[in-house]
């Protein structure tokens, strides 16, 4: 399992009006500080503290530069190359595409009242969006906030540090850094940061894409366009590559594998061990993990589950049932949105209640206890932590924290779609 290396150089920006984004959190070993967010604060060493860091928008905390032109590929992996994004370290690989052209995607969630949950009826894209201001990585975060700008949460690193100029849309996050969606005039419609290349796209595939949906692994990442067809992109060896002419109407990307709800509802997985859908299940959506966070040549042991909203809202789960991940609670009846992370499920209601199943935890002696009374809107799970939008668009976060990515001051607002 990789550990967080510290970034040895910290920038610091002086914060003017279009401040963005702001970095939350602490170098392990103490967390302290203005946790509200004073501007320009930078942590001490040695395992200091400090609040909310904030980079002016013509000032990066990482590196940004534009990598060399990949390509895009249809059915196979392309060349390794530099990403499309800037940042420090390895570089990216080739890019995969799939479909020609269809149908538009028209899925788009009707406006919700703050406070109120959305009805269950709708579409599982539409759901995915909802959630899509969560960015919540193994162990930092950076999540979408209402004005629009990124604030971020863990340890003082490249990968709590995107550039300035950033026009996010939706976002995702994993083990190696974050990748977010923007609109067509902010030029690339997929931006990354990290210390390393291996989830940046090439450059040609970020500039060609039209992305409705994006989710990211731990060296890869696939966006859904507005054409149903899936982009993915990735290290050598990720296997990446979606089913050719593949259209889909939402999708997951778990570490190693990823999986889509075509466009006749049924489901299909691809990349390393993926686990097989139930051929009889027609879905709205899909979420999916591995369940540790093993390197790339241990991905084919790792154990691995996926669990699925059908057409009727009923919960399907399947793949390696390590302590009860699987066993879906036979009274759980219809549920909105469904959150997996290592060892355990977590299913939303149609008031936003959350019921969760599974009782291994990764790392025991992390694990902070949910808000009492949560309710939420959208649910996403990541190696061993949740986060959550609540009925008031406010964002929610519990489980296994090693960095203080989890740490959220009360009030923190989501930008909702």
């Amino acid at each position: 399992m990789n550990t967080l290396r510290i970034a040895g150089l910290l920038l610091l920006a002086v914060c003017g009006a279009a401040c963005t984004p702001a970095v939350d959190g602490s170098a392990e070993g103490g967390r302290g500080g203005a946790g509200g967010g004073n501007a320009g604060s930078v942590p001490s060493g040695g395992g200091g503290s400090a609040g909310a860091t904030t980079h002016a928008g013509g000032s990066p905390g990482a590196p940004a530069s534009t990598g060399g032109n990949a390509g895009i590929a249809t059915g196979g992996a392309g060349p390794a190359s530099a990403g499309a994004d800037g940042g420090m370290g390895e570089g990216s690989g080739g890019a995969t595409t799939s479909g020609t052209g269809g149908a538009t995607a028209t899925d788009a969630s009707a406006p919700v009242e703050a406070g109120s949950a959305p009805p269950v009826a709708g579409s599982g894209l539409a759901q995915k969006q909802l959630g899509g201001s969560i960015g919540l990585g193994y162990y930092t975060a950076c999540h979408i906030v209402a004005e629009g700008n990124l604030r971020c949460f863990g340890d003082r690193h490249p990968r709590t540090m995107p550039p300035g100029g950033l026009k996010p849309q939706q976002i995702a996050c994993s083990h190696d850094g974050c990748c977010i969606t923007q609109p067509k005039e902010a030029g690339a419609r997929i931006r990354c940061w990290s210390d390393k290349r291996t989830i940046f796209p090439p450059e040609a595939l970020a500039n060609a894409v039209d992305p409705v949906q994006i989710s990211i692994g731990y060296q890869h990442g696939c966006v859904l366009n507005a054409d149903n067809s899936v982009a993915c992109w990735g290290q050598p060896g990720t296997m990446n590559a979606p089913p050719p002419g593949l259209k889909a109407k939402s999708l997951h990307a778990a570490a190693y594998f990823n999986c889509a709800v075509k466009m006749d509802d049924s489901l299909v997985c691809w990349g390393i061990n993926p686990p097989a859908p139930p051929v009889d299940l027609k879905a709205k959506l899909v979420s999916a993990i591995v369940h540790t966070g093993g390197h790339l040549d241990e991905a084919p042991g790792l154990t691995r589950h996926a669990c699925a909203i059908g057409l009727d809202d009923t919960l399907r789960c399947w793949g390696d049932n390590i302590a009860g991940t699987t066993d879906v609670p036979a009274d759980l009846g219809p549920v909105r949105d469904v959150g997996v992370n290592s060892y355990t499920t977590c299913a939303l209601k149609p008031d936003g209640a959350m019921i969760c199943w599974g009782t291994r935890r990764l790392f025991p002696e992390r694990y902070k206890a949910p808000p009492g009374d949560l309710k939420l809107k959208a649910i996403k799970g990541q190696f061993g932590a949740f986060c959550g939008l609540r009925l008031d668009d406010t964002l929610a976060c519990w489980g296994e924290e090693k960095t203080s990515h989890i740490t959220v001051p009360a009030g923190v607002k989501l930008l909702v779609p």
